[in-house]
């Protein structure tokens, strides 16, 4: 197929793909910004749009700088590096509009522009390492290829999570190479190691790995447990998970403490939270406290019953504990459940219950009558059974905390129709340098 003449990328749309037009035919084009000048190959086409391939540039887009990270041409953990921080935040604005402006225009009105992040590196918490191999076949550590689910690229200096996460990549790395455990393979579905999962409290300046394999070679993780302990004496756990899946998903399974704590420790707004290695907890600390601060904010004071679906450890809920009699959260990760319950004890907050399950079908038989929900679900969203029976529950006020537009506006339109109107949209940079966005959604019920 013949490639396309020179078109010019017109926009960003939501998850950040170029958009530009040949004959009125619209064409998305990942890895590009407004003002790249490419021709394209065309694939996945459809009636009336397709995806393009850059395989030639003839102009570059005026956003475009010098990226930071070494690593950065051909790392898919960041995908704007390249664009300075206030042009950064633009981009999301605007991909944030252009999302509302074709679904929701009668939102725009209440967007509000969207809040900075203060750190623009090294600002993760959580970090997962791919095993794999170099063109020399010698086992490296890093991170998957942009658009590749198969390929590593090896890390040196990430800028994303800390100067520490970069150290302990390397001594693993060194560390495997020394031993007969080999990498995963994506097409044979075989091999021995597959990531190294790095938590890091912001806070308290501690680490805990969970490294995730297919063998159960306990005596050699924990040689690997004692040797880099030793390296590094800021580690406070090492795990090791068993994940026998072809995919990338993680396993629930309980993951075996090989050396220090069972939990890692992190501190917002004088709040300890304790957190496990499956458990889910923002990935940006100090954001986080921003995040918070703008749910609370919402929250008038003295309600009865606050309800907080999709908890996981319980930060949210706990951190608005002060503003409700009654605080009741539901997951349906029990790790995170235990956390939950924990991090209530831990920071005395009496008035915190936690409940194990799925929210479609704890919501099914009981009716908590809350006066707020606060609801933060994975990147999929709310599945239109739980949607429903959340709307059900009747709590006038709603605070949908989301990490992917797309699936907010989805939600937010069957919302509408069981009387919930939005009356405030806050969009949070939490995450630089990608394309992510979380936007605090403010919903009130009409009856």
């Amino acid at each position: 197929m013949n490639p396309t003449p020179p078109l010019t990328i017109q926009k960003l749309v939501y998850p950040g793909w170029g958009l530009t037009e040949n004959e009125g035919y619209k064409i998305f084009v990942p890895q590009t910004l407004p003002g790249d000048q490419v021709s394209l190959q065309l694939y996945q086409k459809k009636k009336t749009y397709a995806m393009g391939k850059p395989i030639q540039k003839h102009a570059l887009s005026p956003y475009r700088n010098t990226p930071t990270c070494p690593h950065y041409m051909q790392c898919g953990g960041c995908q704007l590096q390249d664009v300075d921080y206030p042009s950064q935040l633009q981009l999301k604005q605007d991909m944030l509009k252009e999302s509302l402006s074709k679904s929701h225009p009668h939102l725009l009105d209440i967007l509000s522009e969207m809040i900075p992040c203060s750190r623009t590196q090294f600002y993760r918490n959580k970090m997962e390492f791919s095993f794999g191999y170099s063109a020399e076949q010698q086992l490296i550590l890093g991170l998957k290829k942009r658009g590749q689910f198969d390929q590593i690229e090896p890390i040196s200096n990430c800028i994303l999570q800390s100067e520490l996460s970069n150290q302990i990549v390397a001594f693993t790395t060194q560390f495997f190479r020394q031993t007969t455990l080999s990498a995963w393979d994506y097409h044979e579905n075989k091999g021995d190691l597959k990531f190294l999962v790095i938590k890091e409290s912001k806070t308290h300046h501690t680490c805990m790995l969970n490294l995730v394999a297919t063998t159960p070679d306990t005596q050699t993780y924990l040689a690997y447990a004692n040797a880099i302990k030793q390296a590094f004496p800021s580690i406070s756990s090492i795990f090791y998970s068993l994940n026998r899946r072809g995919s990338d998903a993680v396993e629930k399974n309980q993951p075996i403490l090989l050396l220090g704590q069972d939990t890692l420790t992190e501190t917002l707004d004088g709040l300890s939270f304790s957190i496990s290695p499956h458990a889910f907890f923002q990935t940006n600390t100090h954001q986080t406290l921003l995040l918070y601060n703008t749910v609370l904010n919402a929250i008038p004071n003295h309600q009865n019953t606050l309800l907080d679906l999709y908890c996981g450890t319980g930060t949210i809920g706990l951190f608005a504990s002060k503003k409700a009699k009654k605080i009741i959260g539901i997951e349906e990760i029990p790790a995170a459940i235990q956390d939950a319950q924990r991090n209530a004890q831990i920071n005395q907050i009496h008035h915190a219950e936690f409940i194990y399950g799925d929210v479609r079908k704890i919501l099914k038989n009981t009716l908590f009558s809350p006066d707020v929900i606060i609801v933060d679900p994975p990147r999929p969203g709310i599945v239109p059974k739980a949607l429903k029976r959340i709307a059900e529950q009747k709590a006038p006020l709603l605070i949908y905390v989301s990490c992917n537009p797309s699936t907010l506006l989805r939600d937010l339109s069957t919302l509408s129709e069981f009387g919930y109107t939005p009356s405030s949209l806050q969009p949070i940079d939490m995450f630089p340098h990608t394309f992510h966005i979380e936007t605090v959604a403010t919903l009130s019920l009409k009856l």
